[in-house]
């Protein structure tokens, strides 16, 4: 495993999961709203250079739309 270190803009979380994924997420008054953007999300490493995948999902509740 590389060390990998990570930072979220204001209002957000990070975290490393224990099979080694990294995520983001904050509470309803920082979400990122459609058709918006916010930077500031950091994934680095010391290690040698890669090309990472990156999956962006919504944490949406579909029931509240009913």
């Amino acid at each position: 495993m590389v060390p990998v270190g990570f930072d979220a803009p204001g209002g957000w979380s990070c975290g490393l999961a224990i099979y080694g994924a990294a995520g983001w997420g904050s509470d309803e008054k920082h979400m990122i709203k459609p058709g918006s953007s916010l930077s500031g999300f950091i994934l680095q490493s010391c290690g040698l250079p890669a090309i990472r995948d990156a999956v962006i999902e919504p944490d949406v509740n579909l029931e509240s739309f009913a």
